[in-house]
């Protein structure tokens, strides 16, 4: 089960995403998918199921995973984890063009819904072409935490550059 995201995804010089996820049992692991675009799944934008990607759909990304990061305390997960439903109705800031060929960087996070079989992404916060933010408190402490994480994650990269 995941718990949460970051993508860095951009089309503008061909196809790549790239970023991490945490899982239930605490682990941040690494994916980086190039040119294969087609093979990742998403969350709907329209329709009923608008904002849901299905429980398949986002297993399969998370098996793309290939190196372990770190690994989140028990404790520290189970008290973030905590914080996403309370996150996951907003409010959100109005989605705004911020760049161009910048791409995208998102921190979300999911809450499985058993009746419908999906993961309701939750978005915490989206820069790059477009900047949007969801303004709950408790959104804007998980992303503050996800971005600490997130720089474990940058030097991971710069140390796989140096090996």
């Amino acid at each position: 089960m995941v718990l949460f995201q970051q993508s860095f995804v951009n089309y503008a010089w061909g196809y790549q995403n790239r970023g991490w996820f945490i899982d239930r049992d605490g682990y941040m692991k690494a994916y980086h998918v190039a040119g294969q675009g087609e093979q990742w799944h998403r969350a709907l934008e329209t329709g009923p199921d608008s904002g849901y990607i299905a429980q398949a759909g986002l297993e399969e990304n998370y098996a793309r995973s290939d190196r372990v990061i770190f690994r989140i305390p028990r404790n520290e997960l189970n008290e973030k984890y905590g914080l996403i439903s309370r996150a996951a109705d907003g409010p959100y800031s109005p989605r705004a063009r911020s760049a161009y060929d910048a791409g995208a960087v998102m921190f979300c996070a999911y809450l499985l819904d058993k009746d419908r079989g999906m993961y309701r992404q939750v978005l915490l916060s989206l820069s790059g072409d477009f900047s949007q933010f969801n303004e709950n408190p408790d959104s804007q402490e998980l992303e503050k935490w996800l971005m600490g994480l997130n720089r474990i994650y940058a030097d991971s990269l710069a140390q796989d550059r140096r090996d």
